[in-house]
């Protein structure tokens, strides 16, 4: 009876490179009750060297540094039959934000990063170069070097990332992402997005969203052929497609906290139909570090004014999004008139009211009306 050939194939656990080991398994397909008798890895060094071979059925391989390494799978059924297969894998270094912040203003050559399309084929005009072509006019942030698209004449569909090396979130209380970012865009017909990934690539997730609590943060959620295929991210706006100087764009990175092996990609996604001539996504300065600054709500309400309602509402919801980075407190004032709140602890509220002068409600200060985004992020 004639017999299938098994088809080889294997998958690792992670592209990072920490003091954990990479495990590496088989995902072979057989035929009907075939089984395998007879496994054979192979790992080749840098130099393209074999450096070892194993048998076992799962592997647990401890590389020496970030590169590209090659690897090779063998396997034989009870039968005889056997089919081999080669990859590569390209391990990114890991960087520990709990021992040190990260900054890449992208002079050098960037240690980790590399741009791809999303799909196989695709289009793919990242550079990262001097800003200093006829088609991107605008010139880095700092020094000379960025990351910005080069769009072609006509202009293709495209949906592609720069992806970053690998973060460790161990032991981060208050993780922040800064990355300075210039958009010349159509509105909603083009966009960028920066997103993560924390399983070694399988799923992708948004940093953030529209309207959430940062400083030059995602502006649309309605952007047609978005970047990654999704419809939310930066666009041109309602007033020019164009930024006429470069951004800072700040967000909180809270729902990494103790993740161990996080990459992100920025992503740019147009349906390559652009109105006018527009040159894309740009970006420099990319940072992730932990936020030192405590900011100090202070609003003054009261119970009995219908005013009051929807901004008790506002302010409730901000301070518990930004739990980790802002004391809420809430004054009760006596006018109108006084409510209950006010009635059990008059004193605390008609000592700041007086401080501050304050005479009509609602009302809020942070940080004693000192606040700055800059400085707060």
């Amino acid at each position: 009876m004639l017999r299938a050939i098994p088809v080889a194939d294997f998958a690792w656990s992670s592209e990072c490179l920490t003091s954990d080991a990479i495990v590496f398994n088989g995902t072979e397909k057989l035929f009907a009750d075939d089984f395998i008798s007879t496994r054979e890895w192979k790992f080749y060094d840098t130099t393209g060297n074999l450096a070892e071979v194993f048998t076992e059925e799962q592997i647990l391989y401890d590389f020496e540094s970030p590169a590209t390494y090659s690897i090779g799978y063998m396997v034989m059924t009870n039968y005889g039959c056997s089919d081999s297969i080669q990859k590569q894998i390209t391990l990114m270094p890991t960087f520990y934000i709990a021992d040190e912040s990260y900054f890449q203003d992208f002079e050098t050559a960037p240690a980790g990063w590399y741009t791809s399309p999303l799909s196989a084929g695709g289009h793919n005009s990242w550079t990262w170069n001097q800003v200093n072509s006829a088609r991107f006019t605008y010139k880095a942030t700092s020094g000379n070097n960025a990351w910005y698209t080069m769009l072609p004449q006509p202009e293709l569909i495209e949906n592609s990332a720069v992806l970053t090396p690998c973060f460790s979130f161990e032991n981060v209380g208050r993780p922040l992402m800064m990355i300075d970012i210039k958009r010349s865009m159509d509105r909603d017909m083009e966009g960028a997005v920066i997103q993560y990934t924390a399983d070694n690539g399988k799923s992708w997730k948004n940093i953030g969203n529209v309207d959430d609590p940062g400083l030059n943060w995602y502006n649309s959620s309605r952007i047609i052929n978005g970047p990654a295929g999704q419809s939310t991210g930066w666009t041109g706006t309602a007033s020019a497609s164009e930024d006429p100087d470069w951004l800072t764009a700040a967000h909180h990175l809270d729902e990494l906290i103790n993740k161990k092996e996080v990459r992100f990609r920025i992503v740019y996604g147009s349906r390559g139909d652009n109105t006018i001539r527009n040159e894309g996504f740009a970006f420099d300065n990319f940072r992730i570090r932990q936020r030192s600054k405590t900011s100090v709500i202070e609003y003054f309400t009261n119970a009995n004014d219908d005013k009051c309602v929807n901004p008790d509402t506002l302010v409730n919801t901000l301070a518990n999004s930004l739990y980790r980075d802002v004391f809420d407190i809430h004054y009760h004032t006596s006018f109108p008139f006084p409510d209950k709140m006010y009635l059990d602890n008059p004193t605390p509220s008609s000592a700041r009211g007086l401080y501050y002068g304050i005479s009509a409600i609602p009302y809020s200060l942070i940080d004693g009306g000192g606040f700055d985004p800059l400085l707060n992020h």
